[in-house]
């Protein structure tokens, strides 16, 4: 009985002088787990409406909070969305450090280093931005700056209200540079 009680306390001391520390890594995603969000790694979300694409998100993490009604999807390692038209081309990306969606206000937030590329050749740069789903407009209280495909640019310094395909651009407060042909019949009066 005595050597069965050693032998069982040596292999506890042995088991116990093996464990390696859990890394700080799982600990804080164990401390996720726990507050009731789940967490997705190496995450790829699909829209589609009546079979065909319409959305597609890719992020290297997304956080997903499930113990609330009030549900809250954050993308803290950055984003990249492509946006498809009807015919499922290309139309735009957009790129950002951090991005959040709030289902109920359905509202979308996206935040630091923020650029938005339509395939025609349009820039638009900005620390942040607001989709309103419900509206259907973008709208930012940040300085931008927006370089459209013809080389007119212009730069915000209070921000913007545009809708979801840019076609009505409102600035807050602009300036602007176009750019003009000449012409040689062109005078002033």
């Amino acid at each position: 009985m005595r050597l069965s009680l050693c032998i069982g306390i040596i292999c506890l001391i042995a088991a116990s002088a093996c464990r390696k520390d859990v890394p700080v890594e799982d600990e804080a995603l164990m401390t996720l787990l726990r507050e009731g969000i789940e967490v997705g790694d190496s995450v790829q979300i699909l829209y589609s409406d009546s079979a065909r694409l319409k959305v597609m998100i890719q992020a290297p993490v997304m956080y997903q909070e499930t113990n609330r009604r009030y549900h809250i999807q954050t993308f803290p390692k950055g984003i990249y969305v492509e946006f498809y038209d009807e015919q499922g081309l290309l139309t735009s990306t957009l790129r950002a450090n951090y991005a959040q969606r709030k289902e109920q206000d359905r509202q979308v937030i996206v935040k630091d280093n923020v650029v938005y590329e339509s395939v025609q050749g349009d820039k638009l740069e900005t620390s942040e931005l607001i989709w309103n789903e419900n509206d259907r407009l973008i709208t930012t209280d940040k300085p931008y700056r927006l370089r459209r495909a013809n080389g007119d640019l212009a730069n915000g310094l209070l921000g913007f209200t545009a809708n979801e395909s840019f076609t009505y651009f409102k600035s807050h407060s602009v300036y602007n540079r176009f750019l003009f042909e000449e012409h040689k019949t062109d005078t002033l009066p």
